[in-house]
């Protein structure tokens, strides 16, 4: 099965683009209208949100998707600098074999190169486009750019992980192969996952 292929990369280049964040009134949850992203409109967001997710977590209220999409944008805008400062620029866990290896960042890389083995992409069979889906910073879609020469998107909820995406792309000479972009993929992981 493969799973980083041209033909993936194309299902996503339908999804939107959003540079917008939807406000919510606190006291009703309804939303009210959507504003351009800035550091200072996601502070407000981010303290309305707070009150919002702790008066609807006591009330057990289910959240919509959107409430779901800002609460984790929200999440990782706040966090991924911290999140840098410790495990580099790979979000994730690593494929620790030998088990007392206690090298992380080769860990991380060993973890990608291990699922792109088992999805069978390897040199002779090289992807030439990348679609990573919950992207972080883009520390997979760099590697993996680097190791096939290939072209990769990115698509993220967070904008902080976006950006910074962008910028180590433009640092590591990768900015015409890697983009990394705010989108949303629920819509297709919705087809994907109810097709009969």
């Amino acid at each position: 099965m493969k799973l980083l292929n041209v033909e993936v990369a194309i299902i996503f280049a339908g999804l939107a683009i959003t540079g917008e964040v939807d406000c919510f009134n606190v006291n009703s949850g309804a939303s009210t209208k959507k504003v351009p992203y800035t550091s200072s409109t996601a502070l407000r967001a981010s303290v309305g949100g707070i009150f919002k997710r702790a008066k609807d977590s006591l009330l057990n209220k289910e959240r919509s998707r959107e409430d779901l999409k800002i609460g984790i944008a929200g999440f990782y805008d706040r966090s991924s600098e911290l999140w840098e400062e410790v495990w580099g620029e790979h979000m994730h866990h690593g494929y620790y074999v030998p088990e007392d290896r206690t090298d992380h960042q080769q860990a991380q890389i060993d973890m990608i190169d291990e699922v792109l083995k088992w999805s069978e992409v390897d040199s002779a069979n090289p992807p030439k486009s990348v679609v990573d889906v919950g992207c972080g910073i883009g520390g997979s879609s760099r590697h993996i750019a680097k190791k096939y020469n290939c072209k990769t998107q990115g698509i993220t909820l967070s904008p902080y992980q976006a950006k910074r995406g962008n910028e180590l792309a433009e640092e590591q000479g990768l900015k015409e192969t890697c983009n990394f972009q705010v989108r949303t993929c629920v819509p297709i992981f919705t087809l994907l996952f109810t097709y009969p």
